[in-house]
């Protein structure tokens, strides 16, 4: 990730907080991303690429997951718990995904630690 002056660290800071106020929403989409930011989805999608150099989902799920790793390291949560408070639709969903991202079960991470 390149250096950035302040407008593009607010906007991040704008979009990190609307996707934390929803990481619950399994339902919580780009479109309601840009709707809360004001601003278009195409518009959305430009901006997060220039900046961060992911796609809008792809770093929604990447948020999703970084707070989902914490929370397997930080609370007793089940994987089902954590898995539908970092708004993943289903237990094998978020496996899958956390798999994918980090290379083990979100259960192999736990015992792990």
């Amino acid at each position: 990730m390149q250096a950035f002056g302040s407008p593009e660290q607010l906007f991040v800071r704008q979009l990190n907080e609307q996707i934390k106020k929803n990481l619950d929403n399994t339902n919580f989409s780009v479109e309601n991303l840009a709707e809360a930011l004001n601003i278009s989805r195409v518009q959305l999608y430009r901006k997060v690429k220039a900046i961060i150099g992911l796609s809008v989902s792809d770093y929604i799920s990447n948020y999703r997951l970084e707070n989902a790793k914490t929370m397997l390291e930080n609370t007793d949560l089940s994987m089902s718990e954590i898995g539908y408070s970092t708004g993943f639709s289903s237990p094998n969903y978020f496996s899958t995904a956390f798999k994918s991202k980090y290379g083990v079960t979100p259960g192999a991470y736990k015992k792990s630690l």
